[in-house]
């Protein structure tokens, strides 16, 4: 995500930490995680509701990238 650090407005992936990560996930957060062999690649945080799915971020990490 660095590559966005001086994009308009800024990715705020930027400024998340392991800590802010657990504590959206233990206030409703999910997440899907995928996985090349161990490593993670990519992740996607969301939220269900009765009116549907609200996506908060979608991260690529640089060995999940083509």
């Amino acid at each position: 995500m660095i590559e966005y650090e001086h994009a308009t407005p800024p990715s705020s992936a930027l400024s998340e930490t392991i800590e802010t990560i657990e504590q959206a996930m233990n206030n409703g957060e999910h997440a899907f995680i995928e996985y090349i062999g161990e490593q993670p690649v990519a992740m996607v945080r969301f939220t269900l509701s009765a009116r549907g799915i609200y996506f908060h971020s979608a991260e690529n990490y640089p060995l999940g990238r083509c």
